[in-house]
């Protein structure tokens, strides 16, 4: 059995423990509200976990690309994920029975166990918020250093934009394909499985390959990546120092419920 020590950091390595949680009360619900009168809803339970973000600090990476390669693939833009099927209720009593639903899940885990989840969702915003904060107080001195290097290497990049604070100067990529909207629900009475949506990349230009790999390359020659990590690793020490008692008390709480989870899981 895995564990979390009393007074660790709720980082990354407790992501599993959360998708353990949201799964088991995602298929408790939806399996309830399917056995009482609503057996559509049995084609959203969900097989498999999903992914919880639960990134407590922030890093050159995450701002500058994880290297030129890195770079030059995902170039300035973002892809648009997957989206699941979506349950559209026309039917009051829709409502009442998942109402319930979602508190017998919940309960089944434990009388605190929704209200220790979002404690812990309101403690991971307060850890996320400190080093994303002082990221971005320290960016336009950054961007100033980056766009000199940029322009050095003969890039038409100029301050005062919006990409880091740069007017990139050359054609950007955009979304493999077009929006896509989802179909519009009938409103008729009952309830609604609306189809989801599969990923949809976005595709940078050629110069916008050549001129991301360039600004991960100055992010390195500048000191900007160092100073990035510098200070938001800083900023996050302190933020889990100002919060060490709220992460010992939630940590083995966050560790318990996974493992009513687990145990659920498998009946």
């Amino acid at each position: 059995m895995d564990s979390i020590a009393a007074g660790a950091t709720l980082s990354t390595s407790i992501a599993d423990r959360l998708e353990r949680i949201q799964h088991t009360q995602t298929v408790t619900r939806l399996r309830c509200i399917a056995d009482n009168g609503f057996p559509d809803v049995a084609n959203l339970i969900p097989n498999k976990l999903s992914t919880v973000q639960d990134q407590n600090d922030v890093s050159a990476e995450d701002v500058f690309f994880a290297s030129a390669e890195d770079a030059a693939t995902k170039g300035f833009g973002h892809p648009v994920p997957a989206s699941p099927a979506k349950l559209m209720s026309h039917d009051p009593a829709y409502e009442a029975i998942s109402d319930t639903c979602n508190e017998q899940a919940w309960q089944a885990l434990g009388d605190d166990a929704e209200a220790t989840v979002l404690q812990y969702h309101q403690l991971h915003s307060r850890l996320l918020a400190a080093p994303m904060n002082a990221v971005s107080t320290s960016m336009p001195g950054w961007s100033a250093k980056l766009a000199q290097c940029l322009s050095d290497q003969g890039h038409p990049v100029t301050t005062g934009g919006g990409t880091w604070g740069m007017d990139l100067g050359i054609t950007l990529g955009g979304l493999k394909r077009p929006d896509e909207e989802r179909p519009t629900p009938t409103g008729t009475k009952g309830v609604e499985i609306i189809p989801g949506t599969p990923a949809n990349p976005y595709i940078p230009t050629a110069e916008e390959s050549v001129l991301a790999s360039a600004l991960y390359e100055c992010s390195q020659t500048t000191g900007v990546r160092a100073e990035l990590d510098r200070i938001a690793l800083s900023a996050q020490q302190q933020a889990e120092a100002d919060n060490a008692a709220a992460i010992k008390d939630l940590a083995p709480r966050i560790q318990a419920l996974a493992d009513k989870a687990g145990a659920l899981a498998s009946l």
